[in-house]
């Protein structure tokens, strides 16, 4: 949400039931969690529901019923946020490196020539592709609607996914959202990965805090024909319970919300260690849709 935007004068209490965030493609549910901390009516969506311990809805986001049905709920009156943690495993670069000297790995599905899929491809690759196409049009339909409707909205993906030079995104990128670069290794990541969100909020740009170089990184490697990167698809419980108190920030000025604590404008280093220091339960399930980042 960009300065300046004006809210209507239904404005909610922190913890009022009734309004709600939405984390679409919500795997583990770490950043759900979050959410329910400020508003408990919050809920994630993804095509399997497993061993979250927070509200999760199962709905298979590629059929258009289901999309349509998640347009009524961000378009109610009543949503606050909606985040996506897009799938990216088909705009992933760890597809161009090779897992030896004999073996490729999983092949380029997209390149910076061709990022809305390469024309050659055929069978279960193209499938692949036209699914994560849907989902990339499905997103590059709402979130012009969310922002027209002052709805707060993030999309996370790596810094360095071909998500951002799909033609999907450069509908989006006509909104001339907010993009933060941030290092996972400084939110309890074990890696140096860095994401990117993108936000029609400057809020984000709180969290916009890169690797310092006091501390070691684990290695990147493939295991069993499975990147690395896969692993660190999750969401940290410090990077989710940072990113829900950033947006919160932001709702908090918008509403102007007498009994929210306003949080400085750029969030410290040091602070984090308040977030790692919260109870805050985590789930040990694996991102669902990066499995194959």
């Amino acid at each position: 949400m960009n300065e300046g935007i004006e809210r209507t004068p239904d404005m909610p209490h922190l913890g009022e039931s009734g309004y709600f965030c939405i984390e679409l493609f919500c795997g583990s549910g770490n950043l759900t969690y979050a959410m329910k901390h400020f508003f408990p009516d919050s809920f994630g969506v993804d095509h399997k529901v497993s061993k979250q311990r927070v509200k999760t809805i199962c709905l298979d986001l590629g059929l258009q019923k289901n999309q349509q049905l998640v347009e009524q709920w961000c378009l109610s009156g009543r949503c606050l946020w909606v985040h996506w943690g897009i799938p990216c495993g088909t705009a992933s670069r760890a597809r161009f490196r090779r897992l030896s000297r004999r073996s490729h790995g999983p092949p380029p599905l997209r390149t910076d020539r061709w990022p809305d899929g390469i024309p050659t491809l055929s069978g279960v690759n193209l499938r692949r592709v036209r699914l994560a196409n849907s989902l990339y049009a499905f997103m590059a339909r709402l979130i012009p609607k969310l922002s027209s409707h002052n709805i707060v909205w993030t999309v996370e993906n790596p810094w360095t996914s071909l998500l951002w030079k799909t033609s999907y995104w450069k509908i989006i990128e006509r909104l001339k959202p907010w993009f933060c670069e941030l290092h996972n290794c400084m939110f309890g990541g074990t890696r140096l990965k860095r994401t990117c969100i993108a936000s029609n909020t400057s809020a984000v740009m709180s969290l916009a805090i890169q690797c310092d170089g006091q501390h070691s990184h684990a290695p990147w490697s493939v295991q069993q024909g499975v990147f690395d990167t896969s692993l660190e698809a999750e969401y940290t419980p410090m990077l989710a319970k940072a990113l829900a108190e950033c947006i919160l920030e932001s709702l908090a000025g918008e509403f102007k919300l007498a009994n929210v604590q306003q949080y400085a404008k750029r969030l410290k280093p040091e602070a984090l260690a308040f977030f790692g220091s919260c109870s805050f339960e985590a789930t040990s399930q694996t991102y669902i849709h990066g499995v194959d980042s």
